[in-house]
């Protein structure tokens, strides 16, 4: 015999505070563990004709349970999603990009206008992050004269500043 209305309604009043407690142990929130005990509900019917009486509440939780891993498994890839999605949000405007580049190009020209012995001194100290004594021992000057080369350069730096 198979699981018939009567059957159902009893399974139902029996099982329904036992399998929502089983949920609720399982998801730690009782709206979730709430909607998967009606879906377990609504999927022990929709089977009805496949159920062995007296099998009905074990095939229940078996039901409860797949669809408890299901959810996780969405939520899982619904997260990991979101995370990716997250790390590759470029928030920068097309106005912003053209704007950057062009300025890039103006800081570029800009330092290529500096004397070329103010311009070294710049791009190792600035940009390959080089003390001024590392600088003097490079080029072979005094401590002195790399900082004296390092306040033209800055001059224009300033310059560039007042820009933006």
């Amino acid at each position: 015999m198979y699981l018939n209305l009567e059957k159902f309604n009893s399974t139902y009043c029996e099982n329904f505070n036992k399998l929502l407690n089983y949920l609720k142990s399982k998801c730690q929130n009782s709206f979730e563990a709430e909607d998967i005990a009606q879906e377990s509900f609504v999927k022990l019917w929709q089977h009805r004709e496949k159920i062995e009486s007296g099998k009905e509440t074990s095939f229940l939780y078996t039901i409860a349970y797949n669809l408890f891993i299901d959810k996780k498994r969405r939520d899982s890839v619904r997260y990991r999603f979101q995370q990716h999605a997250r790390c590759e949000v470029n928030y920068e405007t097309p106005e912003f990009k053209i704007l950057s580049t062009e300025f890039d190009h103006y800081v570029q020209q800009k330092i290529q206008e500096m004397p070329k012995a103010s311009r070294e001194v710049f791009i190792m100290n600035k940009i390959e992050k080089r003390t001024y004594s590392e600088i003097a021992d490079i080029i072979g000057l005094s401590i002195k004269s790399v900082e004296k080369r390092m306040s033209v350069a800055l001059k224009t730096y300033r310059e560039l500043r007042k820009v933006c």
